[in-house]
């Protein structure tokens, strides 16, 4: 499947692709892209009512201030798009976006720490990294715990009060599995079963025995069998049939 048409969170590829160039530049990560709260909150707008999923209403400069930048259009989100459809990164982000409690803005947490505006505010989500794993925390949870801001990340809250979006951390859960593999079932026989079934449409099976005949033996049914089957092994019954088609049909 394309990169672009896979789904990630109910989010077409080449949507979410868009969504991690904004994210990228918004808050870049060395190893992961994005940071995962910025893109997070943009799969809480995508699946908000306030938001939606018509992503040309909110995905604009207007929101994200990056998109004015010169040259925006040429960022490339494949690092993020990489690892957030990766199952580690899908788990990341599952793992965050219930964290974040349905937030869907963000402001710079240095910005706001600059402007005295970080604590001010009891709902703000602040990013703080306890026991080298990243939380987001109140300002009374990170004052509780003695933690300290993490400044790499942006700060979450909500602008205005709005209906919380679709928990779809729950609903997508199961895309944070690992892909499954499976060995493909072996033909246990030498033969080619369409080349015997294009003999057999031929009438030029083991000697010009036509469809007619067989239909009338039932080979094509055992013949059928094996090909929808083909691990049974139908060469021995379909030889001892065939090599009893020495007498007439009709006596």
């Amino acid at each position: 499947m394309a990169p672009n048409t896979i789904n990630q969170f109910g989010i077409p590829g080449n949507v979410f692709r868009n969504m991690l160039r904004v994210a990228t530049l918004e808050a870049k990560d060395p190893t992961k892209g994005a940071s995962p709260g910025t893109v997070a909150s943009m799969i809480n707008r995508y699946h908000s009512p306030s938001y939606g999923s018509n992503v040309q209403t909110w995905l604009t400069p207007g929101q994200y201030a990056v998109m004015k930048k010169p040259g925006f259009d040429r960022t490339d989100p494949s690092q993020a798009f990489s690892y957030y459809s990766s199952p580690a990164g899908r788990q990341e982000l599952l793992k965050t976006g219930e964290e974040l409690r349905g937030a869907t803005d963000f402001r710079a947490t240095n910005y706001l720490r600059d402007t005295g505006n970080l604590f001010k505010y009891p709902d703000n989500l602040i990013p703080t990294i306890i026991g080298g794993v990243r939380k987001y925390l109140t300002p009374a949870e990170l004052k509780a715990q003695g933690a300290k801001p993490d400044v790499s990340e942006n700060t979450f809250f909500n602008e205005t009060k709005r209906p919380a979006p679709m928990n779809w951390w729950t609903k997508y859960s199961d895309q944070s599995a690992v892909p499954s593999s499976t060995t493909p079932k072996q033909t246990a026989v030498s033969i080619n079963p369409a080349a015997v079934q294009s003999k057999v449409l031929e009438g030029n099976l083991f000697g010009g025995i036509t469809l007619e005949n067989l239909m009338k033996q039932g080979l094509q049914e055992e013949l059928l069998t094996g090909l929808i089957q083909p691990e049974k092994d139908i060469t021995g019954d379909l030889f001892a049939q065939l090599l009893d088609q020495t007498r007439p049909y009709y006596s």
